[in-house]
């Protein structure tokens, strides 16, 4: 195969990934619309199989959008603001973990008494957007690969650990895991 031909088949390859997986097109006067749905992607990642759709309730559907429109706009600034130091891992780290938070006070109202948008599904979006946007090379060059974090759900425990009990709760054996 020539050059020529590999790169057309790359890039063929790279069009059809993108319009399969995000539902929508790769060109210059659409980044936004891409970004919007790799983001969308994550969130689907990380609320489909959780207990996040299993205790929101039609009452707080209102509620619960209001706050995937602002944390989805919260991750988008976060993600591309180019003053955040992310030079090194704890830099990196002390942005992940200030960025999980925040996503999550996108929640307080969706929340209020019990936890239903957890740090859990707050880490699996936010590392789901990051890697999306690291395979596709739209990370910022501050955010390096070999800093982001392990996407760790239960598939991920049960191949890695002897592991019983719900994920989303156990920020501290999280933290222990990527450390590994």
């Amino acid at each position: 195969m020539s050059n020529e031909q590999f790169d057309k088949q790359s890039k063929a390859l790279r069009e059809f990934f993108i319009f399969t997986y995000f539902k929508t097109k790769e060109c210059e006067n659409n980044h936004n619309d891409l970004i919007q749905n790799i983001i969308k992607k994550a969130y689907n990642d990380a609320t489909m199989m959780g207990a996040y759709n299993t205790f929101i309730s039609k009452e707080l559907y209102d509620e619960s959008y209001l706050a995937y429109c602002n944390a989805t706009k919260l991750i988008i600034e976060e993600i591309y603001n180019v003053k955040v130091n992310r030079s090194t891992q704890e830099s990196f780290d002390k942005w992940y973990k200030k960025t999980c938070g925040k996503i999550i006070g996108c929640y307080d109202g969706v929340n209020s008494n019990k936890s239903i948008f957890t740090y859990g599904n707050a880490q699996k979006w936010l590392n789901m957007a990051l890697k999306y946007l690291w395979l596709l090379g739209a990370l910022l060059n501050d955010i390096k690969e070999n800093r982001l974090h392990t996407p760790i759900d239960s598939y991920i425990l049960q191949e890695a650990v002897e592991f019983k009990g719900g994920w989303s709760n156990l920020l501290s054996r999280y933290v222990l895991l990527q450390r590994k």
